[in-house]
């Protein structure tokens, strides 16, 4: 639970710096490292998910053993 709080508060500070703007109207320069930093939290985020999910089955399964 707790992975996934951080995951979303690391997502928005992303999305923030990403859309983030110079006063000439482009982008930061990190603009492609942020976005990857995007990607980079919605994969774990997914991976973060199918842990849990994986250890709830592997409860189950020793609970019918």
């Amino acid at each position: 639970m707790i992975v996934l709080v951080v995951a979303a508060l690391m997502l928005l500070i992303c999305a923030i710096a990403w859309g983030h703007r110079r006063p000439n109207g482009e982008h930061a320069p990190r603009a492609p490292k942020i976005r990857h930093g995007a990607f980079y939290v919605l994969a774990e985020t997914a991976l973060a998910r199918a842990d849990v999910t994986w250890v709830n089955f592997l409860f189950a399964l020793g609970a019918r053993l």
